[in-house]
């Protein structure tokens, strides 16, 4: 048999040792993995991070620039007058409301 009684070869049985080393491998290679994963996540994080970064500055840098071009009252008067306006038609007297509608649809009915 020449030794391989302690490694279960000649019985065709596991020893103890031999699942000791086993999970040894296993907790080795896990181990990696987490380390690796990690170190993957932690990479990815920072890329992304960097990305989302530039793209916020650039366009806050095109914004600053424009608005250095042509004036505070012209941009702002330029972003704000949609808003304004959608503000104004929807409390105007003209504008039905949705309830109304809907009453409306309901007395057809």
């Amino acid at each position: 048999m020449g030794g391989t009684e302690g490694r279960g070869v000649a019985t065709g049985t596991l020893d103890i040792r031999d699942l000791v080393r086993g999970g040894d491998l296993c907790r080795t290679c896990a181990a990696r993995s987490a380390r690796w994963l990690s170190s993957s996540t932690r990479v990815g994080a920072v890329r992304t991070g960097k990305l989302f970064s530039a793209a916020i500055l650039e366009d806050y840098s095109h914004t600053l620039n424009e608005l250095r071009e042509v004036g505070y009252v012209t941009y702002a008067r330029r972003q704000l007058s949609p808003y304004l306006r959608a503000c104004v038609d929807q409390f105007s007297r003209q504008q039905r409301s949705m309830t109304e509608r809907l009453i409306e649809r309901i007395r057809k009915n």
